[in-house]
């Protein structure tokens, strides 16, 4: 509507032109060019060379002249008209109604697509500096995202190609960052699949091929760990339950082993050499035999039942390991303990009052006074047990009759330095060595 009353009163303007005139007596349209006049062509055809106003035709006169796509008169750049006189287009570099953009140029690659539309991804047309490419599609496993960027492992999009892609960097889960589906061998332990992964074929080591942690019983040897591993938790076979070779003393009965009590006790039921105790095999069985000298001879002080002997001499008795042997023959003192050390025994050593009285009470009635192995002949006031050549041993305990030791004997004094005990009063004296008693040998079973 504007328009229309624009060239209505320009039609006007110029009728009253034509037919007046100027002050200076000029007339438009008497087809002379006069004064102010541009030009005069004489006629009333306003989009010829000269308008009805006797001006020039010129882009914005409101009259559409040659070459002229519009002319609306008006300097509005953006309505149906430009300010140059065309005709309004996507590419003139003016934003005009329906158009997102325009930046007047034929490049697809900037932010203005050649068809006035804001560049996006998938328009089909690579943003420079945006997008790495642009297929214009939504398939998202082709050459190009649908966020406009190249394949790459990690993108989380399965290309060609890849076995899988999570797009995360987390090598413990289904999908290493390789993009290659996880498996066992991979050198990655797969969180709640795998125990171990140590990427060899190695049955061996700490890791089986099954990406399970070596264990006892897998049927796999561990080198430096175990001695062998048979898959089986058979302990008499040729590898125990522990994976350890089976030996004497492991505490399972294996092929040539009559027992196997798994101790170093050989008193018990089964011996070290993993063999049934027997008598003879020199180790006392404890509460059933009471001695075992390794022989099945009699008199030896170990009977072949494996019972003790106490034998020797005219009076014996048997006090917990200690055989005690009286002998009436009268002889020295060192005759008297050669005698015992010939029988595997010693003088009698008395160690306490109970030992005391059970010497005399034997002796009692078979002889009166008897040496004992107590001396100080090596040493004048310093009194030994003598037990074996070079066995000597402190008293602990004493019983000296009164005024003893005196170092007399029959009247003389200096060379009392052996002991006799006598059996009715318990008590002992010193004499000389070299008078001649009874004796009281003792045996000690180990």
């Amino acid at each position: 509507m504007r328009k229309s009353i624009l060239s209505v009163f320009l039609l006007i303007a110029s009728l009253i032109a034509f037919s007046a005139c100027d002050d200076d007596g000029a007339t438009c349209g008497n087809g002379k060019v006069e004064a102010a006049e541009e030009c005069d062509d004489g006629n009333d055809v306003d989009d010829d060379g000269c308008t009805n106003l006797c001006t020039l035709p010129r882009c914005g006169d409101a009259i559409v002249q040659a070459g002229e796509e519009c002319d609306d008169g008006n300097d509005i750049n953006f309505d149906s008209c430009t300010n140059d006189c065309r005709t309004p287009r996507c590419g003139d570099g003016i934003l005009q109604e329906g158009e997102e953009c325009d930046d007047g140029n034929w490049n697809n690659n900037d932010a203005c697509t050649t068809e006035c539309s804001i560049a996006v991804c998938g328009d089909g047309f690579v943003q420079l500096g945006v997008e790495q490419c642009d297929d214009g599609n939504e398939v998202d496993d082709d050459g190009c995202s649908n966020d406009c960027k190249l394949p790459n492992c990690g993108d989380g999009i399965v290309q060609a190609g890849e076995e899988c892609d999570d797009g995360n960097l987390n090598n413990n889960d289904s999908c290493l960052n390789s993009c290659v589906s996880a498996f066992c061998g991979d050198s990655y332990v797969q969180t709640g699949v795998e125990e171990c992964d140590d990427a060899n074929m190695d049955n061996t080591d700490g890791c089986l091929n099954s990406c399970e942690v070596a264990t006892c019983g897998d049927g796999y040897v561990r080198v430096g760990v175990e001695a062998c591993d048979d898959g089986n938790d058979d302990d008499t076979d040729s590898c125990t339950s522990e994976c350890k070779l089976p030996t004497c003393g492991d505490g399972f009965v294996q092929a040539g082993e009559e027992c196997d009590d798994g101790n170093m006790d050989n008193s018990d039921d089964c011996l070290n050499t993993c063999l049934l105790p027997s008598c003879g095999d020199t180790h006392i069985q404890a509460g059933v035999e009471e001695c075992d000298d390794g022989n099945n001879v009699d008199g030896d002080w170990c009977a072949s039942d494996c019972t003790r002997e106490c034998f020797l001499g005219d009076a014996t008795a048997i006090q917990d390991d200690h055989c005690y042997m009286v002998f009436t023959e009268t002889v020295d003192w060192d005759n008297a303990a050669q005698a015992c050390n010939l029988i595997g025994a010693h003088l009698v050593e008395i160690t306490d009052s109970a030992e005391n009285t059970l010497v005399a009470g034997l002796a009692s009635g078979v002889v009166s006074s008897y040496w004992i192995g107590l001396t100080d002949q090596w040493s004048e006031g310093t009194f030994v047990w003598y037990l074996y050549p070079d066995n000597f041993l402190a008293p602990v305990y004493t019983n000296w009759a009164a005024g003893e030791p005196d170092n007399t004997s029959l009247g003389e004094t200096g060379n009392s330095n052996c002991v006799i005990q006598t059996s009715s009063s318990e008590e002992w004296a010193d004499e000389e060595c070299d008078l001649s008693y009874g004796y009281v040998c003792e045996y000690e079973w180990e």
